[in-house]
């Protein structure tokens, strides 16, 4: 079964220096993604995205920009932070 991107985030992202939400048990448990902005590539194989993710609960949630570059599994490696060893399903 493979993982869902927020899933994914959720357990990524409190590992991360800028997160802001560090120690705030289970905000990550409560991510969902409000909407996405898909920016031009050069390289086919290469797309790029800003995430606008919104964490934590609703009466004191914050709203993070989240850029991703997603490469076709040929380039993938050593391409990113975020290492995905199993394939998800990114909608176009």
């Amino acid at each position: 079964m493979a993982d869902t991107l927020e899933e994914l985030l959720a357990h990524w992202l409190p590992r991360q220096r800028w997160y802001p939400r560090k120690g705030d048990s289970g905000a990550a448990d409560q991510l969902v993604i409000e909407s996405e902005l898909q920016l031009p590539s050069a390289d086919p194989a290469v797309r790029f995205r800003v995430l606008f993710v919104r964490v934590g609960p609703a009466d004191s949630s914050l709203l993070l920009q989240i850029p991703l570059s997603l490469h076709s599994p040929e380039q993938r490696e050593g391409a990113g932070v975020l290492k995905i060893k199993r394939r998800i399903r990114l909608d176009s």
